[in-house]
């Protein structure tokens, strides 16, 4: 008795703390860690402030350049035999020099390419940050369709256990019914044969749950063996925006178009830095070295050892095989097909929001009318079933109408998913 007593103790605590272990996520949580952990989009971070980088190289361009170097030549030499220099006998030997010095630079006037550069970097600057923002809204979007399919399919998953149940249901009743002699053997064989596929389908059922919890962890950047679940339900969430005032948002705020606008304005300074090619360039240089026999001689000196030099320098470009020429003809035609791009992503963003919002009309109409035929079907199979427990019906009337209940209710949580993935996209055309 004592040893019964404890068992069901144990039972008490184990079960509940085996639920808690289990972490429960919402969409929220969801989307934080695949911002986090997502691979694909940290690498579009690194991406981006390489980008970054590129502008204050462009600012490095208007400052000087300095150098400094520094040189030790040693030489080793031995003769054969001696020799007479300006009445010195030479046998060879080590020799040293040392060699020091710096230079600067600065380009004085270089046809605005300096100017024009730097606007390219920004420019494109402001584009990647765009499209790491496009990057984002769309990795906030798989987020949300596989949290959405997992959603689905675990809904399904309900479903498909209460067919099996009433087909456990109906699969006793036919077999009484044909142990009383009041059904056929074939009868009882349909039902046999419906409950063992229902019992295939729940197999399935059950795989496409995991295989979507699978998914979802690897668009949040974890384990895809990952063990978490969800409380939630799919839901209809109301959308308030028209479509006049979401086209307007998107026009406003989505990331492509952005780019685009950026993209453009990069072309446009291209053009400069190839105009730039026509004018001349004017730089100036200054510096000064210094050379001894001994590290010593750094420390002391004199005027022979040392000079210095400025120089400035003029150059301009006659003639390079109409390279130039070339450079700016493309630079321009890269303009126009910049602003047809620009053209053409308002369009397809306009396309996105339409199919969007008459999706999201589609899915209000059609969820009412799939809520509707889930209470009709369901009640006819209660119908269905009790008159064929009495005879009243057969066993391929029953068998219709659990058909048409499943599918009824497959296909409300089916409206209820395309439902909530078209205010996804819509959302994230207006750039939510």
């Amino acid at each position: 008795m004592n040893k019964v007593i404890c068992g069901i103790l144990a039972l008490i605590l184990i079960v509940p703390l085996s639920v808690r272990s289990q972490k429960l996520l919402t969409l929220e949580e969801c989307i934080k860690s695949a911002l986090q952990n997502n691979w694909t989009y940290k690498s579009a971070v690194w991406g981006n402030k390489s980008a970054g980088n590129d502008v204050w190289s462009a600012w490095g361009r208007f400052l000087p350049r300095l150098d400094l170097s520094f040189s030790n030549n040693y030489q080793d030499s031995r003769l054969a035999a001696p020799r007479v220099i300006n009445g010195q006998i030479i046998t060879g030997g080590e020799s040293r020099n040392y060699q020091g010095g710096f230079n600067a630079s600065q380009t004085i006037f270089d046809g605005g390419f300096n100017y024009y550069n730097l606007a390219n970097k920004y420019s494109s600057k402001s584009s990647s940050d765009y499209g790491l923002l496009f990057n984002k809204q769309t990795l906030i979007y798989d987020v949300k369709l596989s949290y959405f399919n997992y959603l689905r399919n675990k809904m399904l998953l309900e479903v498909q256990k209460e067919v099996v149940k009433r087909g456990e249901q109906q699969l006793k009743i036919a077999q009484s019914r044909f142990e009383l002699g009041s059904a056929s053997k074939s009868d009882f064989l349909k039902a046999k044969v419906q409950y063992g596929q229902d019992q295939l389908a729940l197999v399935q059922a059950e795989n496409q749950v995991q295989v979507a919890k699978a998914n979802l962890n690897a668009i949040m950047g974890q384990s895809v063996d990952q063990d978490f679940d969800i409380q939630e339900e799919l839901g209809q969430t109301p959308m308030a925006l028209g479509y006049d005032e979401s086209v307007k948002l998107a026009y406003k705020n989505h990331p492509t178009i952005r780019q685009s606008e950026s993209d453009l304005d990069a072309s446009e300074s291209n053009v400069g830095i190839a105009r730039s090619g026509y004018l001349p360039t004017v730089s100036l240089d200054a510096g000064r070295s210094w050379s001894g026999l001994s590290l010593g001689d750094f420390r002391t000196l004199s005027d022979n050892d040392r000079y210095w030099y400025l120089s400035l320098r003029v150059s301009f470009n006659v003639f390079e095989g109409f390279q130039t020429q070339t450079s700016y003809l493309n630079a321009r035609n890269q303009v126009k097909i910049a602003k047809e791009t620009l053209e053409k992503t308002k369009s397809d963003v306009a396309l996105e929001v339409k199919q969007a919002y008459l999706a999201i009309e589609e899915g209000r109409k059609s969820i009412s009318v799939a809520e509707e035929n889930v209470q009709a079907a369901e009640e006819d199979l209660n119908l269905v079933q009790e008159k064929y427990r009495l005879g009243a019906a057969s066993i391929l009337e029953l068998l219709d109408a659990q058909v048409s209940f499943q599918t009824a209710k497959s296909d409300h949580i089916q409206r209820l998913f395309d439902y909530n993935l078209a205010v996804a996209r819509l959302e994230r055309a207006i750039g939510r």
